[in-house]
């Protein structure tokens, strides 16, 4: 297999269309992308996975996060749109087509919907072209194993067996079975299994309760072992949707947990701009109130000059006091025995001058005329400016604080929308505690799948021999019966096949196992710089052993990460070789499962995202250095600071890397236009935009 070219269009962050040509000529066979976090380098690697198998990563599970979404921003209501990937390869001499498309439309509501993906895959062998199904794009690729070979390396060094939690859904044990074409023999057992326990009941032979007893025990021996092999063969696909629904939980728990941080924040926020606008609204009040109390100090000195000159002249024309006090009226309208004529005041009397009692006020103006006349004079004097200036100070203090309010409140609201402009689900934030439960329930289910597989898998051995005895039996007690001898020769048969494909099926496993364990550490002895080897168990879990002592050794996280690598390489070597379940059978010492090298110049192509990633300094040279040699096709995908591994794979007259690109990034968030020197030019990695439209990613071709 060697893959040729592909082609994006709307997808993910890369808007519009883009071609990429692979590197596959021999010897320079290895295709390098360099782009920063955010520029798209998981979503190559998805690209490959969903146009194959319609499969992605847990961040990639939803329609919406496939479509570019300036795409989608683009098009208008009622109008639609599409995205596609589409991967040629070469195998076995056919050209190979695989395209899969997804189609968009937007009502004239604005909503979005999305079509089901649709496939198109074509195979070209001597000219002539026919169309592949599915199940026939399978058949190149099997689905179980595409984690291996479009693999995201910042997580190699975690032991994959475990399945914890990684991108990587698929143990090294499922692997070999795919790799293999177990299923078919499985496929084989339960036919067989079925005809036994349905089909070919034994037959009750006159009063022959020995040999009914003996069915019966037969039948429940094998009831036993096919509910815990049916529980077994199934076990594997709901661990592995336990572990995606697992990992999508925990991803969006870790996306919910910054977005709880920065709901908390949302929050400090708005209660600092709440309590910002109390303090506001009392600085205002307060000021208003210094004003009204002490107006007069903020009137200018002609004003009080002016007023104590009219004061003056109406002190001087006898308007202050009085010529009628309101007093006497009073003390008139108070005593109801006599006036000032000494006779009683008649009641018509008192009413006029009740009557005139309203209208005389002009005691009262004289009263404040007489007080704002003497107090002028403290206004216009030292006394009185010290007044206006204290009052002034307190004005201009309260300015000054409710000035720096002001501020404080605009620069929270600034926070405040930059949050909202990040995108934050503020909803998904407040309940991040029902999603840790969730997660924590995914974990505990994943858990107690894993152990009943491993308590199933210990039990199948047995209760397979119990099959075998009992159904043993009970063959000895048919064949004695006449009237079922039919039926005992036609269940023995089929039993002594079962046990064939049984056997076979352990034998090409445990075979399988010598020829994975040689080819790994073909790969290992040249990777490490120690005298270490891997052993593999029967489940095709590893361990890694001092070669001179034959004892486990304790290994860096490196040397870890090389093993696994190791396994990722084996599995593309053995692909070409076990191409064929018949050519599986073991022969003895001919060339069957347990003889078998990897082909490494037919070895399935790699693509590694961030391989760099596990290793130190030393190990990533050495890695880049055997890398041409490990495999016939390799795809890199690396970060900027991670160029630097490259130097041995560029250098020369004929540098293996055979084709380079970079995926620059646009986005109006970023902070400064980073650059990449590469051979001695200089890229911009990340683009300033100057539109708020969504990030994008651009494929620019590097020199090579």
């Amino acid at each position: 297999m060697r893959l040729r070219s592909l082609r994006l269009k709307n997808w993910r962050s890369f808007e519009g269309e883009h071609e990429i040509e692979f590197a596959w000529q021999t010897g320079r066979s290895l295709t390098v992308f360099v782009g920063q976090n955010g520029a798209g380098k998981t979503a190559l690697l998805n690209a490959f996975t969903w146009c194959l198998f319609e499969d992605t990563t847990a961040g990639f599970r939803r329609d919406r996060d496939l479509f570019n979404h300036a795409a989608l921003e683009r098009t208008g209501n009622g109008e639609g749109g599409k995205m596609e990937v589409e991967l040629r390869f070469e195998h076995e001499g056919g050209a190979y087509r695989v395209c899969r498309s997804q189609s968009f439309r937007r009502d004239n509501e604005g909503e979005l919907s999305f079509d089901s993906a649709q496939l198109s895959a074509s195979r070209t062998h001597f000219g002539a072209t026919t169309p592949l199904r599915q199940e026939e794009v399978e058949a190149v690729l099997p689905r179980g194993l595409h984690p291996f070979f479009f693999f995201p390396a910042e997580s190699i060094g975690r032991d994959l067996s475990e399945s914890d939690g990684v991108s990587v859904r698929a143990s090294m044990s499922t692997a070999i079975d795919t790799l293999l074409g177990i299923g078919r023999l499985d496929r084989a057992l339960d036919i067989i299994s079925g005809a036994l326990g349905k089909h070919l009941r034994p037959k009750k032979g006159a009063g022959d309760s020995k040999l009914q007893e003996a069915a019966q025990k037969a039948e429940r021996a094998r009831s036993a072992w096919e509910e815990t092999q049916r529980r077994v063969h199934e076990l594997p696909d709901e661990i592995r949707k336990a572990e995606r629904l697992e990992e999508s939980t925990k991803q969006r728990l870790e996306e919910t947990d910054a977005e709880q941080e920065a709901v908390e924040q949302f929050r400090r926020l708005e209660t600092e701009i709440e309590g910002l606008d109390r303090r506001l609204i009392g600085l205002v009040r307060e000021e208003r109130r210094l004003i009204n109390e002490g107006a007069i100090a903020f009137f200018s000195d002609s004003l009080f000059e002016d007023s104590l000159e009219v004061l003056d002249a109406a002190h001087q024309n006898g308007e202050i006091p009085p010529k009628i006090s309101a007093g006497l009226l009073d003390e008139l309208l108070d005593n109801r025995a006599e006036c000032i004529c000494g006779r009683p005041l008649t009641d018509r009397e008192r009413d006029e001058l009740g009557e005139l009692r309203k209208r005389v006020v002009a005691d009262r103006i004289a009263e404040l005329g007489s007080a704002l006349r003497s107090r002028i004079p403290d206004l216009l004097g030292p006394q009185g400016a010290r007044k206006s200036d204290r009052a002034i100070d307190a004005l201009l203090a309260l300015e000054s604080e409710r000035l720096e309010d002001e501020q404080r409140r605009t620069f929270a609201e600034a926070e405040k929308g930059k949050l909202l402009d990040g995108s934050i689900d503020l909803e998904r934030g407040r309940h991040a505690a029902e999603l840790r439960d969730a997660w924590a329930r995914a974990y505990r289910v994943m858990g107690e799948l894993r152990a009943e597989y491993n308590r199933l898998s210990r039990d199948l051995g047995e209760l397979e021999a119990a099959k075998r005895a009992t159904e043993g039996e009970a063959q000895k007690l048919l064949a004695r019966s006449e009237s079922a001898a039919a039926v005992g020769r036609a269940r023995a048969l089929l039993s002594e096949a079962e046990v064939v494909i049984s056997d076979v099926q352990k034998a090409i496993r445990e075979n399988a196992r010598a020829d994975v364990e040689r080819e790994v550490n073909r790969l290992y002895r040249q990777l490490v710089e120690k005298p270490y080897v891997v052993r593999l168990d029967e489940d095709f879990k590893y361990q890694i052993v001092d070669e001179t002592t034959n004892r486990p050794v304790g290994v860096s996280s490196s040397e870890i990460a090389l093993a696994t690598f190791a396994f990722v390489g084996a599995l593309a070597r053995l692909m070409p070789v076990y191409s064929d379940l018949e050519s599986f059978l073991p022969v003895g010492d001919g060339d069957g499962v347990g003889n078998l090298d990897g082909d490494p110049d037919r070895a399935y192509p790699i693509v590694l995202d961030a391989p760099y990633s596990p290793f130190g300094q030393v190990y990533s040279e050495r890695f880049s250095g055997l890398l041409p040699m490990l495999l016939p096709q390799s795809v890199l995908i690396v970060r900027p600071d991670q160029v630097q591994f490259l130097g041995s794979l560029l250098d020369g007259d004929a540098p293996p890397v055979g084709r380079a690109y970079l995926l620059q990034l646009y986005s109006s968030k970023a902070e400064s236009a980073g650059l990449l020197d590469w051979r001695g030019s200089e890229y911009a990695f990340v683009v300033r935009s100057d539109t708020a439209a969504p990030p994008k990613t651009q494929i620019i071709s590097l020199s090579v």
